[in-house]
C-alpha cells in the first residue's frame, strides 16, 4: 500500500513539475488547438512562471512552426509570463506567425537588450516588458493596434520608441519610468497618434483641443487634471481609455464624437463638474465606473448601439434629473444607477416600457416614459417653424429655450449657430 502511495505521489510531483505540454529546442510550449490549424503558445517551464529561474538565457529565436507528436503547430502567441524574470535573457527574435504578446511576457527581464517584434503582432499585453531596464530602443510594427497597461513601464534605459499610426489604444502608464517619457517637455505628450499623457501641472481653466487625426486617448491621459475645463475631441478618436479623465473636477464640457466606439473603466470617474453627456451612436461599450460619482451630471442620453454597460457606470450621479435610453432591448446592468433618484423621468423607446420594468438595473425606476420616436426626440410636431439667424448666429425674435436635437436624434449642448433643420420643444425648426 505504501509503495502504491509513493508511486502516486511521484506521478503527481512529475505532473506538477512539468505543466507545460512539451519542450522543443529549448523552448516550452502549451498546445492551444488540437485540431487543424494546430497552434501553440510559448510558455514557461513548470506550474508557475517562477517555478524555475532563468529557464531562458542568452539569445532566443522563436520559430514560426514546431513539430510535436506527428503534428506541425503554428506558434501564434507569446503566453502570459512566458519569459518573466529571466534576467539572463539578452535578445529575442519573434517570427511572423505570432499575433499577440501576453501580459508580463518579458517582465523583469533586466538583461534583455534587443527584441524583434514581427509585423504579424496585433496586441502587446499589459506589463509585457516592464522593468526591462536593458532595452534602449523598441520599434513597434504597424500591425499593432493596442498596447496594454504598463507595457514598457520602468524600462529606464528606453530612449527611443517608434509607435506606428496603427496603434489606437494605449493603457495607462505604458511608458512610465522610461527615458523616452522623461525627456518629453511638459504638456500633452503624444505616442504616435494617441494622446498619451498630460505631463506636469495643468493650469486652472485649461481648454484642450486634441490634434486632428488623433486616434485614441490613452488610459489616465488626463487623470487628476483638476484644471481641465473643457476638451475638444476630434472625429477620428475611436477609444477613450480607462481613467482617461478621472478626477478632472473642473471638466464642465466634453463632446464625445461619433467615431468613439468604447468608453473605458473610470473614464470620467469623479468628474463632478460635468452637467450633461450625450453618448454617440458609435459607442458599443461603457466601462465599469465610467461616470461614477459625477454628481453634477443632470442628464445622459444612451444610444441603441450600446451593448455593454459596466458595473456602477453611473453610480452616485445624485444630481441626475432625467435619463434617456434609446436601447431597444434593455439588458441587465449591475448597480449602474445606485444613488440616482429612481423617480426621475426615464425616457425609453416606444413599446419597450414593460421590458425596462422587468430588467435588472432598470426596473427600479418608477417614472418610465415611452418616447414617440426611437431617435431620442420625445415628440415631433409636423409643423415647420422657420427662424432667421443673424451673422453672429443669434435667432431673431424667437424663443431659444429648450433642448436642441439634430434630425437623427443627436442631442446638442445648446442652440446651434449653423444653418439647418433641428428639433426643439417638439417642433421642427429651420434656421436660415
Amino acid at each position: 500500500m505504501k509503495r502504491l502511495l509513493s508511486l502516486s505521489a511521484c506521478l503527481m510531483i512529475a505532473m506538477l513539475s512539468f505543466a507545460h505540454d512539451f519542450k522543443k529546442d529549448g523552448i516550452y510550449y502549451n498546445i492551444i488547438s488540437t485540431t487543424e490549424p494546430y497552434t501553440v503558445e510559448v510558455t514557461y517551464r513548470g506550474t508557475s512562471y517562477n517555478s524555475y529561474s532563468d529557464e531562458y538565457t542568452g539569445s532566443v529565436n522563436i520559430p514560426e512552426t514546431v513539430d510535436y507528436s506527428g503534428k506541425t503547430y503554428s506558434v501564434t502567441s507569446i503566453g502570459s509570463d512566458a519569459f518573466s524574470g529571466c534576467s539572463g535573457l539578452t535578445s529575442v527574435t519573434i517570427l511572423n506567425s505570432v499575433t499577440s504578446i501576453g501580459s508580463n511576457a518579458f517582465g523583469d527581464c533586466s538583461g534583455l537588450a534587443s527584441v524583434t517584434i514581427p509585423n504579424s503582432v496585433t496586441s502587446i499585453g499589459g506589463y509585457a516588458f516592464k522593468y526591462c531596464s536593458g532595452l534602449a530602443s523598441v520599434t513597434i510594427p504597424n500591425s499593432v493596434t493596442s498596447i496594454g497597461i504598463s507595457a514598457f513601464s520602468n524600462c529606464w534605459g528606453l530612449t527611443s520608441i517608434t509607435i506606428p499610426n496603427s496603434v489606437t489604444s494605449i493603457g495607462s502608464s505604458a511608458f512610465y519610468g522610461t527615458a523616452w517619457y522623461d525627456n518629453q517637455p511638459d504638456g500633452l505628450v503624444y505616442a504616435g497618434k494617441v494622446a498619451y499623457k498630460y505631463k506636469g501641472t495643468m493650469p486652472a481653466n485649461t481648454s484642450i483641443t486634441l490634434d486632428e487625426g488623433t486616434l485614441g486617448i490613452a488610459g489616465s491621459a488626463f487623470r487628476d487634471c483638476s484644471g481641465l475645463a473643457s476638451v475638444t475631441i476630434p472625429n477620428s478618436v475611436t477609444s477613450i481609455g480607462s481613467s482617461a479623465f478621472s478626477n478632472c473636477w473642473g471638466l464642465a464640457s466634453v463632446t464625445i464624437p461619433n467615431s468613439v466606439t468604447s468608453i473605458g473603466e473610470d473614464a470620467f470617474y469623479r468628474c463632478t463638474g460635468l452637467k450633461s453627456v450625450t453618448i454617440p451612436n458609435s459607442v458599443t461599450s461603457i466601462g465599469a465606473y465610467a461616470f461614477y460619482y459625477c454628481r453634477g451630471l443632470t442628464s445622459v442620453t444612451i444610444p441603441n448601439s450600446v451593448t455593454s454597460i459596466g458595473l456602477s457606470a453611473f453610480r452616485d450621479c445624485s444630481g441626475m434629473t432625467e435619463i434617456t435610453s434609446n436601447i431597444q432591448e434593455p439588458f441587465a446592468i449591475d448597480y449602474c444607477w445606485n444613488g440616482v433618484d429612481k423617480s426621475i423621468p426615464l425616457y425609453v423607446p416606444a413599446g419597450t416600457k414593460e421590458k425596462y420594468q422587468s430588467t435588472v438595473g432598470w426596473k427600479g425606476f418608477t417614472n418610465i416614459i415611452e418616447m414617440k420616436e426611437t431617435t431620442g426626440i420625445r415628440s415631433i410636431d409636423e409643423g415647420l417653424l422657420t427662424m432667421e439667424c443673424s451673422t453672429e448666429g443669434r435667432l431673431q425674435g424667437k424663443n431659444e429655450a429648450g433642448t436642441w436635437y439634430t434630425l437623427d436624434g443627436r442631442k446638442l449642448s445648446g442652440r446651434p449657430a449653423q444653418k439647418g433643420v433641428y428639433i426643439v420643444n417638439g417642433r421642427k425648426i429651420a434656421i436660415k
